[in-house]
């Protein structure tokens, strides 16, 4: 999580939502009890697929940094060819494994970044409270705690 926060601070709270966000999903398809199969394949390689093109921009992003503008520009453009080639052979797999129904599922699943986005901040919150020990952020010691 380090070398996440390291590439983004935003990065290990957009993945956390992006996890919770699964399950949820994956509930909600289990209960509707529709084709659950393919919609559930495509729901779960679309937000793992996510997940990993969060990442993969954070690494693209950080390396650019290192280059001057032609090669910076050729590193980005060359890490997006590189993620929709990869979504073009996972659309490819999910058509033949669940059919269309799947490769919409994996479509809508991609929409939830944005929703990781947004929510980012009160996942921080939450991340923040969960990490507390006795009360305290860790690093504080006891006196920043009691307010003396």
């Amino acid at each position: 999580m380090e070398r996440l926060k390291h590439l983004n601070k935003a990065l290990p709270d957009m993945i956390v939502s992006q996890a919770v966000l699964l399950v949820i999903g994956e509930i909600i398809i289990l209960c509707a009890g529709i084709n659950v199969f393919a919609v559930g394949t495509g729901y779960a390689a679309g937000i793992i697929y996510s997940v990993v093109a969060l990442i993969h921009m954070a690494v693209v992003m950080d390396r650019a940094m290192y280059y001057e503008e032609k090669g910076a520009v050729a590193r980005t453009v060359g890490g997006y060819f590189v993620r929709l080639l990869i979504l073009i052979v996972i659309e490819a797999v999910l058509y033949l494994t669940g059919g269309i129904t799947a490769m919409f599922a994996s479509m809508a699943a991609l929409f939830t970044v944005k929703v990781s986005a947004y929510t980012q901040p009160f996942t921080h919150n939450l991340i923040k409270k969960f990490k507390r020990k006795g009360g305290k952020e860790s690093g504080q010691s006891n006196d920043e705690c009691s307010g003396a």
